[in-house]
């Protein structure tokens, strides 16, 4: 069936109008049918022109063989294969995946700011941001000079860490990041509980 939305019955509909002899009495029957495809279809009303596209979905039901006066505008090259548009997917490759592209976008943001305070907190932030992120898949060590190596790889030597930057130490951000996940699992749980209500 080429539009399972409006059902059988209505492909049931269109061949007794195929079977009409008076082409006044047809057109009418095929446009009390569109009718009836508009409500049974509602979402076929959401687009603009709805009419128009019910009219080729009755036509392209009939193979267009229904010998109706069309609305203008109905088009006999309306057809229900359609090819989607092409999904631009980026062809770059993730240097660290443990980090993500969005991270190395940030790198590249933080590496293009002008020289000054709010560069060297991102730094900051940024650094640490990337110790939390490789402990999520290496929670046993981390060594805080391959972080500093990467970042250096990431920013093609555009970014340095300034000379007094200490990383928070391990446990102290394991802690924190359990912390954070059980503050979420708990309003998961209080959520679930409401959607019961």
């Amino acid at each position: 069936m080429k539009f399972p939305d409006y059902g059988r019955n209505i492909m049931k509909l269109v061949e007794a109008v195929k079977g009409i002899a008076d082409r006044a009495d047809r057109t009418a029957a095929a446009e009390q049918v569109v009718t009836i495809m508009g409500q049974l279809n509602p979402k076929a009303k959401e687009t603009g022109n709805w009419r128009l596209r019910v009219w080729e979905h009755l036509m392209m039901m009939s193979n267009w063989e229904l010998d109706v006066d069309v609305p203008e505008g109905v088009h006999r090259e309306a057809t229900t294969e359609f090819k989607p548009q092409h999904v631009g997917y980026s062809d770059g490759k993730i240097t660290f995946r443990h980090y993500g592209r969005f991270l190395e976008e940030m790198v590249g943001v933080v590496k293009d700011m002008p020289e000054g305070e709010e560069r060297e907190e991102l730094v900051r932030e940024l650094a640490m941001q990337m110790k939390r992120m490789y402990l999520t898949w290496n929670r046993d060590t981390v060594n805080d000079d391959l972080i500093v190596d990467q970042l250096n790889r990431l920013s093609k030597s555009g970014i340095a860490l300034p000379e007094d930057f200490r990383f928070d130490e391990t446990k102290k951000l394991l802690a924190e990041m359990k912390q954070v996940a059980d503050k979420d699992q708990q309003n998961r749980q209080k959520s679930k509980k409401k959607k019961k209500k």
